[in-house]
This record gives C-alpha cells, structure tokens and sequence, in this order.
C-alpha cells in the first residue's frame, strides 16, 4: 500500500482495526505488528467501546425465560458447551465441527453470525457474560462437567423434548445400516454421565410411556456411560417425540432419524388387519413397494392380496383398462399401437387378444 496520511491511516484503523484484527491491518500498510500498535497508541485508536458495542449484540436474558429455543440450546450447551469462571465473570463456549450449524445456533440467540469462529476442524461461538453464565450455573451446568456426575437437570415438561434433542444433537448418534443377509440395523444412542442420563430416562418415560432400554459403561477406564435403545419400534417413537416441537435440528442427524422412522413402519403396523389395509390403500402403487414399505416379500403381499380380493379388483380395473384401449383404437390403429398404449410388448397382447376372443 501507498504512504497514507495521518487521517487516511485513522479511518483505515477505525474501519478494519477491531474486526480484522493487528496482524491482518499490519500486513495490509506493510508495517510489523508493534509499529502497528504504536501508531493504534498515538492515534488514540481503543477497541474498549467497539469491544463493548460487540458483546452486547446478543441477549444475555436469552436463558432466563423457558421456551423451546431456550431449552434446544440449553440441551446442546449439556452436551458440548463449557462454562468457565472468569473472575468476576464467566465465559460461555459452544463447539461443533459444523459451522453451519453452529450459525443457525447464533441465529436462535439472536446473536450475529460473525460470532462463529472457525480454528481449524472445529467451530466455536464464545461469549462472556456474567448475567448468563450465572443462569447457566442455577440451571445445572458446572464447569468442567465432564469429569463430574451431575443430576438431569430440572427442565418444565412442556420443553423437554426440545431439550433432549439438543442434547443428542450433541452427545447422541443414530444410524441405519445393512448387516448380516443384507438386514437392515438400526442403532440409537446418547452419552453421558450416568446420573445424568438416568434422570433423563425417568423423565422420558413419564412422557411417552414405558420402553426398554439400557444404561451401561464398555469400559471402566473411561467415565462415559452410554444409554442405548434397540427395539426399532421404540426407537422411532422417541425420535418422533424429539422432533415433535422442535425450533431447530442437526440436518444430517434428521435425516438418518427420518430414514429410521421410514423404516419402522413395519413395526407400526404390526397387526394383520392393519397390514391388509395398508395394502388395501396402496397396492396401485406395485405390490414391490408395498413389501418394501411393510418388510415384507412381494410373495407375502401377493398373498395378503389373494385372500382380500384385491387381485381380482386390480385385474378387473387392468381388464376394462385394456378392452377400452382396444375398443377405441385397434381398428383404426392396430395392434402395434395398442400394445404401446398398453405397456406391452406386442407379442404379449397377441396373447391376451387370443385369451379375450379379439382374434
């Protein structure tokens, strides 16, 4: 850059000083950072009141009214945030290794999103505020709390779903895979501390009822408790209830999460009668997609549509279908024409003509 006046280098400092920091305005004037902070100095250039401006940018009453943005992230900072104490203050940090994520996050708080900072992998949204950090610490968060066996939280019913779905959108996995004689496996899990998590099973259970599942440790060298679910069925009914009121998600984890539940409508139709009907209601689709749908074979669902009639139903609708088609144009066209009409190959309507007395 060109030697710059006095007043020209002040209005270059006061525009990019702050947001851009020392080193990036030191590069651009070709000078080294401490002749930099000298003329910052001299000039009387202070970052204090931009500093001030910039941390005010969001509301630090954010986490003092309950509401489902409240407990989502509230959920998410159990999961992957910290709380340090800093002095008289605390300082608050949200990680995660999607910034796009963490972006809808700051959006959630009302903050900017140039507060996502982005070191390497990993992305951060730090804040420092002595009003929240203070309410974090009333609603259950500690510092250090991965080395400590904290209790689940008191969190109102009426946000705990949201809550718990911020804290398995940072702590929990969900996945969906083909294992042995191409089966498909479905796996779901949270971790946590174990007084953590029992507490937050207890709590879901008054919610939705009773389901089986399991808390355990793999290793006793490692102080990580692990709480796992395995029924399909069961699986799908807590993660409709998660994503039931929810103001945000982790894209990818909503998308394994709704392949999962697509999955568990076998178990959701588990009786005879609603598996006739569901067939009933769907068969035109193909009798493919329906044994798809309900984990069953084509056989089966050739059988269920033997034994209710469907298949002459179907067979009557093809039969008028195919006697209209030859009505109207196989005279004027031909077979040929017809066939194409039909979907069949031409061969094949010589067949049926010769079965329905055409020819």
């Amino acid at each position: 850059m060109s030697k710059l006046s006095r007043e020209e280098v002040r209005a270059f400092l006061d525009e990019n000083y702050y947001d851009k920091g020392a080193e990036w305005c030191a590069n651009v004037l070709n000078i080294a950072v401490p002749t930099l902070y000298t003329k910052v100095s001299r000039l009387g250039i202070s970052s204090r009141d931009k500093m001030a401006e910039k941390s005010c940018q969001w509301e630090d009453t954010f986490f003092d009214e309950w509401s489902h943005k409240m407990a989502y992230v509230l959920g998410f900072i159990f999961a992957d945030g910290a709380l340090v104490r800093n002095r008289n203050s605390y300082r608050i940090s949200l990680y995660q290794n999607n910034r796009e994520y963490l972006e809808g996050i700051a959006d959630l708080m009302g903050l900017p999103r140039e507060r996502v900072k982005t070191y390497g992998e990993e992305s951060v949204i730090p804040l420092g505020s002595k009003h929240a950090g203070q309410r974090l610490y009333d609603l259950g968060v500690r510092p250090n709390k991965s080395h400590r066996d904290d209790p689940f939280p008191k969190v109102p019913e009426e946000c705990l779903s949201s809550f718990v779905l911020g804290y398995f959108d940072g702590d929990g996995c969900v996945s969906v895979t083909k294992g042995a004689k191409n089966r498909t496996v479905t796996y779901f899990d949270m971790c946590g501390q174990k007084s953590f998590l029992s507490g937050m099973s207890k709590r879901i259970i008054n919610s939705i009822g009773t389901f089986s599942h399991r808390i355990r440790q793999p290793s006793i060298d490692i102080q990580v408790w692990h709480f796992n679910l395995f029924r399909r069925a069961e699986q799908q009914r807590i993660l409709t209830w998660m994503y039931s009121k929810t103001p945000y998600f982790l894209k990818r984890k909503k998308k394994t999460a709704d392949e999962l539940c697509y999955l568990s409508l076998r178990a959701c139709l588990g009786v005879r009668e609603d598996k006739i009907n569901f067939i009933r209601s769907n068969y035109a689709k193909g009798v493919d997609w329906c044994a798809d749908q309900l984990g069953l074979s084509p056989a089966t669902i050739k059988q269920y549509m033997s034994e209710t009639g469907l298949f002459k139903e179907k067979l009557g609708r093809i039969w008028r279908f195919r006697q209209r088609v030859l009505d109207i144009y196989y005279s004027k066209h031909g077979m040929a024409y017809c066939a194409k009409k039909m979907g069949l190959a031409p061969s094949s309507l010589r067949i049926y003509l010769k079965g329905r007395l055409h020819v």
